[in-house]
């Protein structure tokens, strides 16, 4: 359970490939987490040794945030004689991440010409304990004796590069967000405390050194400048003798205690995490990410890399979900990248959430929290669009503000608000936890209903409802009318809001009576919400037998997608986006996802037909897009198809397929998406009746396939495995005792 990269000899000239390897190998635990940069390294490019903290943002202009590159803690190295570890020559280098407990490992033989010396670093966020950090450092000379210096830093010189919303577009400017406010020197370390300019969010680092017995120190010297904080010990090494030097890092902010209580806080949990040392806490860590793997492990045989696969995916969505915070969701990135910077999209609810829900509700549910905190926010995005009732933004900061820049889609792509209230449904189906509708969703799907009322646009010639300057899934599409996906969500979202208010009536008449007074709901809006779903406009073709994804979509020009596009690389690179519009082409699944969304809502024939005509149109210029296909085939027996998509998906950032994995770090999406199709493409499962039900298809060279999940508060298991003839058995999902 672990990915690597070895070589034996190193280059650190190559910032292309440092890139992807320190975004592939990103490890945190939900609540802060760290690209995976050397610690040793002290080369100057503070913008790309990336450490981010869930919910840390500060402005970049009025009105925009940015999530924060917080100042690096994990500085750790060792000199030789002065001579630094990061300009030395390597060999025998081996870098490995385990995702059994995400510890993050670096192994080479560092020379200084006739001097060798053997580097170890292992380096993990407890996941037991998400404010604690700690490195190992072992140091071995090989073939010499002198003088070897340990420097253990806070680095407070961290900055962002923030990416333009405009794709094509680069910056080359940083923006530093966080000013030193205070500093202590410890006997052996020492703490800073920062704050983000204008948010003024208080983060404050502190850590200690452990030391081996064997290390008899020398000297100590410590510092503190506008560059951070440097602590440094000198002691002797004898050949073939290994020294081991303990970092243990308190991180805490604002956001987590009061701002006149954080120093105390870190300086009594760093000294309770000292007495503890590097194994137990080590032990704690393994602990708790064993836990979570019980409820999370998907079991592949005969396809050892799809195992390592799935695994990586199932570690990155686990390191970056903090999943204890209601106040805060997941990025586009993750808290790999500064991508998007930081902001919130559809991405959690559609393709990231089903996987919390069925391995680890809690988590779930505080993603949708962040919704409901959020409401307040949306209520008054709606307004400044002139609407009714809340919309959720397109793009979401960590107060539920709009921070989407493109005007287009961020007045266009509204399915959001529908996203969002399709994840909070599908939680309560798995889960059952009537408490959460009660308390908290119940609100949102009438004050989301309130908002589809007064987005459509009534035709009294037609007598139909109309969605206007409207954008779906597909943003090649241009500003349409009636986008297929957008109108049936709305109206899923609106049926929802009427169902839920008919049984709090019949059962829970004292909420009902609330949320009528609170709302101020009349008779004669729920009458208008009635009307619109039996009459919007949901753009079909009787004669095909085919949905089409929006009235305008068969007025643009065909592209030979075959011909135009040859690799993995979007279109939107080679073509102007504005032409790119007006392209019968598709950026990525629109109808096809709705399928996956609402697998009882189409017939066979439908689902078949929707494939037949849209698959072959579609770019995949969105990595948003491989994963859906991959399960949508599978559920229609396209074999070839799903495998293919499942690869492009499940790969796409191990195979740096789309060629901006270091560039932009992870995409969380993708993750979520792969995940998907597996549990609900190759497994087959499907939950609506609720009870589970399998209808296994797994690809040619799977010979089994098991996992457990949780649905309705019971551990359930899924086995599906081929016999000796190579022939499918029966799928079977059982609750696992």
């Amino acid at each position: 359970m672990e990915i690597q990269y070895r070589t034996d000899g190193i280059s650190t000239q190559n910032p292309h490939t440092n890139d992807f390897l320190e975004s592939v190998f990103f490890h945190g635990n939900g609540y802060i987490g760290a690209r995976g940069f050397p610690c040793e390294d002290q080369s100057q490019r503070p913008h790309q040794k990336g450490l981010y903290m869930a919910g840390v943002f500060d402005e970049l202009k009025p009105g925009i945030t940015d999530i924060v590159n917080t100042p690096n803690f994990l500085g750790l190295t060792v000199k030789v004689e002065d001579q630094d570890l990061h300009n030395a020559s390597k060999s025998a280098f081996c870098q490995q991440l385990s995702f059994r407990d995400g510890v993050l490992a670096r192994e080479y033989v560092a020379s200084f010409g006739q001097k060798h010396i053997k580097i170890r670093l292992s380096r993990f966020f407890s996941l037991a304990d998400v404010h604690t950090t700690v490195i190992r450092l072992e140091v071995t000379p090989l073939d010499f004796e002198g003088e070897l210096t340990v420097l253990a830093a806070l680095d407070a010189t961290s900055c962002n590069l923030p990416i333009q919303d405009d794709q094509v577009k680069k910056n080359t400017e940083t923006v530093r967000y966080v000013e030193t406010v205070d500093s202590s020197l410890l006997e052996d370390g020492g703490l800073l405390v920062y704050k983000t300019r204008v948010t003024r969010i208080t983060i404050a680092q502190a850590f200690c050194l452990k030391l081996s017995d064997n290390v008899q120190v020398l000297s100590r010297q410590n510092q503190v400048s506008e560059q951070g904080l440097d602590y440094m010990l000198t002691f002797r090494g004898r050949a073939q003798e290994t020294y081991v030097i303990d970092k243990i890092i308190t991180v805490y902010t604002s956001r987590d205690i009061h701002t006149h209580q954080i120093k105390d806080m870190v300086l009594n949990h760093l000294s309770l995490n000292g007495d503890k040392g590097y194994d137990r806490l080590l032990k704690e860590n393994e602990a708790a990410w064993a836990r979570r793997w019980e409820t999370s492990d998907v079991v592949i045989s005969g396809d050892e890399r799809a195992q390592c696969a799935i695994r990586y995916t199932i570690f990155q969505l686990i390191a970056n979900n903090a999943s204890q915070d209601s106040a805060v969701s997941i990025g586009a990135r993750g808290l790999t990248h500064a991508r998007y910077k930081g902001c919130y999209f559809w991405d959690t609810e559609i393709f990231m959430l089903p996987f919390y829900i069925y391995t680890n509700p809690e988590a779930a549910k505080n993603l949708l929290l962040y919704r409901y905190h959020t409401l307040d926010a949306a209520r008054e995005h709606a307004k400044k669009m002139t609407a009714a009732g809340a919309r959720y933004p397109w793009m979401t900061s960590y107060d539920g503000s709009e921070q989407c820049e493109s005007w287009d889609i961020g007045a266009c792509e509204v399915h959001i608000t529908a996203d969002v209230v399709y994840g909070m449904d599908h939680y309560i189906r798995a889960t059952g936890d009537t408490q959460f509708l009660l308390d908290q969703a119940a609100e949102v799907y009438l004050e989301t209903a309130r908002f589809w009322e007064s987005r459509f646009t009534y035709d009294q010639r037609s007598d139909h409802y109309n969605m206007l300057f409207v954008k779906g899934p597909d943003e090649y599409c241009g500003a349409t009318q009636n986008n297929t996906y957008t109108n049936m969500l709305a109206v899923y979202n609106l049926t929802l809001a009427l169902e839920t208010l008919k049984f709090l009536e019949a059962q829970h008449k004292e909420v009902h009576e609330r949320l009528i007074s609170k709302l101020g709901l009349k008779t004669d809006e729920l009458l208008r919400w009635e009307d619109i779903i039996q009459k919007a406009v949901i753009p079909y073709d009787k004669e095909k037998d085919l949905y089409l994804q929006d009235e305008t979509f068969m007025l643009l020009e065909p592209l030979d997608v075959a011909r135009i596009k040859s690799d993995n690389i979007p279109l939107y690179h080679r073509i102007c986006f504005d032409r790119l519009q007006r392209y019968r082409v598709i950026k990525q699944a629109d109808l096809i996802l709705l399928v996956a969304l609402f697998p009882q809502k189409f017939t066979q024939a439908q689902k078949k037909a929707i494939w037949d005509f849209y698959e072959p149109i579609t770019l995949h210029d969105s990595t948003l897009s491989y994963g859906i296909h991959a399960l949508i085939a599978a559920q229609l027996g396209l074999k070839e198809k799903a495998w293919n998509y499942f690869c492009k998906s499940l790969y796409l950032d191990l195979d740096n397929i789309m060629e901006n994995t270091g560039s932009e770090g992870l995409h969380l999406a993708a993750l979520g998406a792969s995940w998907q199709a597996l549990f609900f493409g190759f497994a087959g499962l499907s939950l609506e009746d609720g009870m589970p039900k399998a209808a296994p298809n797994l690809p040619d060279n799977w010979s089994e396939l098991r996992f457990t999940f949780l649905f309705q508060g019971k551990q359930w298991r899924f086995e599906a495995k081929r016999d000796e003839n190579g022939s499918m058995t029966a799928g079977t999902v059982f609750v696992d005792q």
